[in-house]
């Protein structure tokens, strides 16, 4: 592995959902009969890549759909561009991608407001960019994916305009500082897309914010 702690990790990941690495009696992993070390990914790019590949295409559609949202993102967030549950995505990031895929982290739950967010973040950054990067390869379902980021992040700033003109300004401009990252990602999709009725709504906050 030249010595890349991430190739490493994830070469051994990839040996054991090949099934190339099996348990013993005793619990120990061993060489299994299929391994062929001739067919192995000579970069960490190709290891990741035949993981995400092996990944359910639901599972798959989520993990690249949150690499639109950085390396830290927010469950709901997910769910709403996906058009999934919440208690659904929330059981397929933590049950799925985190403890048997060991590929997202799940940072806790906070409090937004009067809503209940949970965040996660990708186990490491290379994941999330060659997540990205694979979503990009088709372009309709990126705008479809930070169209839906823009959504919700427009109607968090628009929900908290009357706050920021009163007493709750201390309370709010914190609650936006903890999704400055999300907001100015958003910022960009508005400008970029044009999208005028979003606009005043960034503009607002963000002068006050600022």
């Amino acid at each position: 592995t030249g010595g890349h702690p991430l190739f490493a990790v994830e070469t051994l990941r990839n040996l054991q959902e090949r099934g190339s690495l099996v348990r013993d009696a005793d619990g120990f992993w061993i060489q299994g009969s299929t391994l062929d070390w001739g067919t192995l990914p000579a970069r960490v790019e190709g290891v990741i890549g035949e993981r995400l590949a092996r990944l359910p295409g639901s599972l798959h559609e989520t993990l690249t759909t949150a690499s639109v949202m950085g390396n830290e993102f927010i469950a709901q967030v997910v769910a709403r561009a996906r058009k999934l549950e919440e208690r659904d995505l929330i059981r397929d990031l933590s049950r799925e991608l985190e403890k048997r895929y060991r590929l997202v982290v799940e940072l806790g739950e906070s409090q937004l407001g009067r809503q209940v967010i949970t965040s996660y973040r990708f186990s490491h950054a290379l994941i999330q960019q060659f997540a990205v990067e694979h979503l990009n390869a088709g372009l309709i379902e990126v705008d479809a994916v930070r169209d839906r980021h823009c959504a919700f992040f427009a109607d968090f700033l628009r929900q908290r305009q009357a706050a920021l003109r009163g007493h709750g300004q201390v309370e709010t401009v914190e609650q936006i500082r903890c999704e400055v990252e999300n907001v100015r990602l958003a910022w960009q999709w508005v400008i970029q897309r044009g999208k005028l009725m979003d606009i005043s709504s960034f503009l607002f906050a963000l002068g006050r914010f600022y």
